[in-house]
């Protein structure tokens, strides 16, 4: 199977990814079939930085595809479910707490979920995120 990742400049999920420092949103893809890997974190109000769920600062989730006009874009009710091994987020009491390169080690949950689809991208594109198989 030939699998391509593409990397974009939007981002994938969230109502307040506006707000968000932090975006990822990577596009795995087998020609037909479309995962998104969506990655969003630091989200600043004024000058404050605010959690984006409870005590999480960060978080990745993953999305069949969906065509809209040109583009493929997360389908936001798709939500697809991946290893119980990898990390989805980065949760803290405070962002105080969080180390200073947590930019850096998103980047790495974010790469490491991107490999997995990338290597696991039937089963992934298969199961949704109660466990339940798509079409």
């Amino acid at each position: 199977m030939n699998i391509k990742v593409k990397e974009r400049g939007w981002a994938g999920h969230f109502c307040c990814a506006h707000r968000c420092k932090y975006r990822r949103n990577t596009l795995v893809s087998d020609g037909t079939r479309h995962i998104i890997v969506s990655s969003v974190g630091n989200m600043t109000i004024n000058t404050d930085i605010n959690e984006i769920g409870h005590r999480k600062y960060y978080e990745t989730m993953v999305f069949r595809g969906i065509k809209e006009g040109p583009y493929i874009e997360a389908g936001v009710s798709l939500e697809l479910t991946v290893s119980d091994d990898l990390k989805m987020g980065i949760y803290s009491d405070s962002y105080d707490d969080l180390p200073a390169d947590v930019d850096n080690i998103m980047d790495d949950q974010h790469d490491a979920i991107v490999e997995w689809v990338k290597n696991n991208f039937d089963k992934c594109y298969k199961e949704n995120k109660n466990g339940t198989l798509c079409n």
